[in-house]
């Protein structure tokens, strides 16, 4: 997944008179984001490429939205769309994305996270399987 969040990050500074500050400003943001989105249910309904650009766009959303802009309008034909969707469908995606890092980022307990890391260790600790030769 964080070769796709660098992807991104490398995509954005392609545009021409891109705002090279601004992208690393954002990038410990997005990673941050990133990071929420590990504990939510994205990555199972989204690619990681779409999860790495609604990261970004959560961090910076006037930045996301000009290189998807300029990446649009390079488009030629209709049937030779950049990443392979239509721009308001993966406008959509992305939104649907950000609402689910964000509002999983805010339910987050860590003690009940804590526990639950505490109860997995044990699962995996082969001294504690019945049967096992240790």
């Amino acid at each position: 997944m964080v070769a796709n969040e660098l992807r991104a990050y490398a995509d954005t500074q392609s545009k021409p008179e891109a705002n090279i500050k601004a992208i690393q400003e954002a990038l410990p943001l997005a990673t941050k984001y990133l990071a929420h989105s590990r504990l939510t249910d994205a990555e199972f309904l989204f690619s990681p490429s779409q999860i790495a650009l609604a990261c970004f766009r959560t961090a910076d959303e006037e930045l996301v939205d000009g290189f998807l802009d300029w990446r649009y309008d390079q488009v030629s034909e209709e049937n030779d769309v950049p990443y392979g969707i239509l721009k308001a469908k993966l406008s959509a995606i992305v939104r649907d994305i950000q609402l689910l890092v964000t509002q999983g980022a805010a339910e987050l307990d860590l003690k009940k996270i804590k526990g639950i890391d505490k109860r997995l260790k044990s699962c995996t600790n082969p001294e504690k399987v019945p049967g096992t030769a240790l």
